[in-house]
């Protein structure tokens, strides 16, 4: 095959030009791309130019009203010369021009990456570089020891050791995705779980069940768009800090919830005010009656939450709400509801955020193509 944009000759099912150091095909579809096209024209996929130049670092100081002011912008290849300059603002320990060197490139970071916090070691005063929101936070999770990527924040708000496997793999794909701009290795992907003790038979039958997130090519793994998504959502709840786990990593299936949670998740109470046969809107009992779902809680779960949230357009949905609808329908209610919820988050992606009950693009689809009569 030949690159598009320049002719040369490249090997059968090559996705990037070594000549002219350009994408040839989309990573998503795999179809040809259009020169100087921001996105895939035929799956909307978004094109992220490859990087040919040098990486661009950014050193900021500063120290009192009358004192010193130092800025920079420097090459990684001239870092080198800047080291004697900066040296004399900073009261930096001379060892050899390679641990300077080292040691500069610890504190700046280049033009697209994580926010940095550089302070004067005499004030105390800081300056904040504003990275990547994205990037910045996936690396709070991530960290780089020696050759190897490891799990360095590790409370992911994962409900059981199923969704801490699922949270994992997707936040760990979405790190290469917007850190490394590349996909994964499968050993790479199944080395990060082994190391938390999570790689088994149950996240392989999670990893085929939740194909649709992934696009897999040979021996590599990437995200989806709808992957990308999933993955941001879980991000997002890391650092929410109204969102709390209830799986602890180090105490295995054990749980860390507090009493007065415990005591609510075990008794859900009738919301009073919830109105399941509106005049305006369809109600829930014909709602149920247009979809099969069986006996099975999950399915019962996933159409009382898309009901509350798609056709009475409640903001907040949690248990209680739930819990109403299991009652107005006179269907049995599973003996832990909470547990019950968490299970069909983690095991079935149907729905999301537990605290906030969401249906999400795989719950849509099992409901409007699915379930429904």
């Amino acid at each position: 095959m030949k690159c598009q944009f320049c002719n040369q000759e490249l090997p059968d099912g090559a996705k990037f030009c070594y000549k002219c150091n350009k994408q040839i095909v989309c990573l998503g579809c795999g179809v040809p791309l259009i020169e100087d096209s921001p996105i895939c024209v035929y799956c909307g996929k978004e094109i992220k130019p490859r990087q040919a130049q040098a990486n661009v670092n950014h050193i900021k100081y500063s120290e009192t009203e009358t004192g010193k002011s130092f800025e920079a912008s420097f090459s990684d290849e001239t870092a080198g010369n800047v080291v004697d300059v900066f040296a004399q603002f900073l009261p930096i320990k001379r060892n050899n021009g390679s641990q300077q060197h080292q040691s500069l490139l610890q504190m700046s970071q280049t033009e697209d990456a994580n926010a940095e916090e550089i302070a004067d070691a005499t004030t105390g005063t800081t300056n904040v570089i504003p990275g990547n929101d994205d990037e910045t936070r996936i690396n709070k999770i991530f960290t780089i020891k020696g050759d190897s990527i490891i799990l360095f924040e590790k409370r992911l708000k994962a409900n059981s050791k199923s969704d801490q496997q699922s949270r994992i793999c997707l936040l760990f794909l979405l790190y290469y995705k917007v850190v490394a701009h590349k996909e994964v290795s499968r050993n790479d992907l199944n080395n990060i779980l082994g190391k938390e003790n999570l790689y088994d038979s149950n996240f392989r039958s999670w990893l085929s069940k939740h194909h649709s997130y992934f696009i897999i090519d040979n021996n590599t793994i990437e995200l989806s768009p709808e992957g990308e998504e999933k993955a941001k959502v879980f991000l997002n709840e890391v650092f929410d800090m109204n969102i709390e786990g209830t799986w602890n990593p180090n105490g295995g299936s054990g749980q860390t919830i507090s009493s007065n949670v415990s005591s609510k998740r075990k008794n859900p109470q009738v919301v009073g005010k919830l109105d399941l046969m509106p005049k305006n809107k369809e109600t829930l009992d014909d709602f149920m009656k247009r979809h099969k779902y069986g006996k099975r809680s999950p399915q019962t779960n996933l159409l009382f939450v898309y009901y509350l949230k798609q056709i009475l357009g409640i903001n907040v949905v949690n248990q209680d709400h739930i819990y109403t609808c299991y009652r107005h329908m006179k269907i049995t209610i599973p003996n832990n509801l909470y547990k019950s919820l968490a299970d069909t988050i983690s095991r079935n992606g149907w729905i999301e955020n537990i605290s906030n009950l969401n249906v999400t693009t795989q719950g849509i689809n099992e409901v409007e193509q699915r379930m429904k009569i």
